[in-house]
């Protein structure tokens, strides 16, 4: 989880009266990457961030109609998918 200032401006701009999220799938998906990697040093740093992070931004469930367009909008981008259903390219990790 790389520091990124674009995402720490935008977060710095942001209101008071703002509601800022995470779902459980965003959550799941990073504790498993998290998880995945082996245990040590670089793994326990991320989990401390990543557990920050998910303290200050309350999870939510995904609605069933959000779930649906996303089904819809990764069928229209399936050419960036593959028969997996996985992304064909990996971020690799700082």
């Amino acid at each position: 989880m790389r520091e990124d200032t674009e995402i720490a401006r935008w977060l710095q701009s942001v209101r008071d009266d703002d509601h800022i999220v995470t779902c459980t799938i965003v959550r799941g998906e990073v504790m498993f990457g998290i998880k995945r990697i082996t245990q040590g040093r670089r793994r326990d740093e991320l989990q401390t961030k990543a557990l920050k992070l998910f303290t200050a931004l309350p999870c939510e469930a995904v609605p069933s109609d959000a779930a649906d367009h996303y089904a819809d909008l990764k069928l229209n981008r399936s050419d960036h998918w593959s028969n997996a259903g996985e992304p064909r390219c990996r971020l690799q990790p700082d």
